[in-house]
């Protein structure tokens, strides 16, 4: 069993409390495919909460040990090319969706955060907050937590579906 002290610096070090937007396809499978083009989708975008931690493969052991103290999540590895020496590849542990990221937010709202982490990390509840309520499945909701999700990780990571696409997107699609 590893600490929870142990875990926040890894946490503040190597996590990343983020929310994942995707365009929704439908990928159900018709009958006919011409009436594919008439179905109207419940929601235009998927929101997913996700907090994942990355370290190098060889020190996997770790991510198994902040499982076990966890007791949920899951792990993968990321294989990279093997372009030059420095590059090397990497494990994963990762907790994703609503009733996850319920257990992920119970955890650290017990524990104190001295970086920014802890800024995304509350704003990461305020989006989840969103989510348990359903808002996500309106149409203002994707847009408010993508508002939100705009001021997490500052220029860290470039989000595919910014605000005002999905806002124009929206607005195409009432």
């Amino acid at each position: 069993m590893i600490s929870d002290e142990r875990i926040m610096g890894f946490v503040e070090g190597e996590g990343c409390f983020s929310i994942g937007i995707q365009k929704y396809i439908d990928r159900r499978p018709r009958k006919t495919a011409g009436k594919r083009s008439n179905i109207k989708r419940p929601f235009l975008f998927r929101v997913l909460p996700l907090f994942q931690l990355t370290i190098r493969e060889a020190d996997r052991r770790i991510l198994n040990e902040i499982k076990e103290t966890l007791g949920f999540g899951s792990i993968y590895t990321q294989k990279r090319a093997k372009k030059s020496k420095t590059q090397q590849d990497v494990s994963i542990y990762y907790a994703d969706g609503v009733t996850l990221g319920k257990k992920v937010r119970e955890f650290f709202q017990k524990q104190r955060f001295y970086t920014r982490k802890g800024h995304d990390f509350q704003l990461w509840c305020q989006c989840l907050e969103l989510m348990e309520k359903k808002k996500h499945l309106t149409k203002k909701g994707p847009l408010k937590i993508c508002r939100i999700r705009d001021q997490m990780n500052f220029r860290r990571t470039k989000n595919k579906w910014s605000t005002d696409e999905i806002e124009k997107i929206w607005d195409a699609k009432p």
